[in-house]
């Protein structure tokens, strides 16, 4: 059975083929505005599910309207945007109670670059440095 998070990165990815040019946390950003709608509340506290229905109904519609209907004339992932999510979901395991929203705030603040402004490079090189650490860690506690 497919989780709500392995469900979400599966529709950032191909939501990734549409919004190309869009950083991870400015896509992350807008869904959470979209989902939210006229909720009060923390633009982060969006919980998977919610964001995965919000992100597959936007990129049903966008599709629509510009008439895609074939994978093929998708823009594939770049290869960074594609390690970005690579690394994303090892680190989602190491913090499963974080919805994706908040661990790509939390991954921007080590990044020390506000969400909207990170780009894909700088959060890939945060949450690398995070999950060399937690092995390293690990590794040493094993010890």
């Amino acid at each position: 059975m497919i989780t709500p998070q392995q469900r979400l990165f599966q529709t950032l990815k191909d939501f990734s083929t549409i919004y190309p040019h869009w950083r991870l946390g400015q896509t992350v950003e807008n869904l959470c505005g979209w989902a939210m709608q006229n909720e009060f509340r923390g633009s982060f506290d969006v919980e998977d599910e919610k964001l995965a229905t919000t992100a597959r109904e936007h990129l049903d519609r966008r599709k629509e309207e510009l008439e895609i209907g074939s994978k093929s004339t998708l823009t594939p992932l770049s290869p960074v945007r594609a390690e970005v999510f690579h690394v994303f979901e090892k680190l989602a395991k190491s913090y499963p109670d974080f919805p994706l929203a908040q661990l790509v705030f939390k991954v921007a603040s080590w990044a020390d670059v506000n969400f909207w402004d990170v780009e894909d490079e700088q959060l890939l090189a945060a949450a690398k440095t995070h999950l060399e650490g937690s092995l390293q860690f690990d590794t040493a506690a094993k010890s």
